[in-house]
């Protein structure tokens, strides 16, 4: 049965970046790194088909650990990916409101513009 987000219990990072996990692990002091000044990214799988429409990025502590614009993807094979919104990143908190609820079971977070500085994931939330 197809519903709402599958609990973090259930989802799996993994990705172009240091420590990936980090990003989904509950805790807001450890942070995923991606790379220096580069392109970078994280696979979500969410365990399940689910509707969302809704992705907030935590960044952590640094307010400089952004990426200047990122992108989400979704699939519900993991091997196909379509774009669903591009935008900037933003200090802290990235916030990505989709024009209308997927039904995916894996997230694509990539850092397609690089910021000043490695950006960070402390927390992916998806509603």
């Amino acid at each position: 049965m197809v519903g709402g987000v599958s609990p973090r219990s259930q989802w799996t990072v993994t990705g172009a970046v240091k420590d990936s996990n980090f990003a989904c692990d509950g805790k807001i002091e450890t942070v995923a790194v991606g790379p220096n000044r580069a392109q970078g990214s994280v696979t979500i799988d969410l365990g399940k088909t689910c509707y969302f429409n809704f992705i907030v990025i935590d960044h952590g502590a640094d307010q400089q650990a952004y990426p200047h614009r990122a992108e989400i993807a979704t699939s519900t094979d993991g091997r196909n990916f379509s774009t669903q919104i591009s935008g900037p990143g933003t200090r802290r908190v990235s916030n990505f409101l989709l024009r209308k609820a997927v039904l995916a079971r894996y997230v694509r977070i990539t850092a397609v513009k690089p910021g000043a500085k490695p950006w960070t994931l402390a927390e992916v939330y998806i509603r």
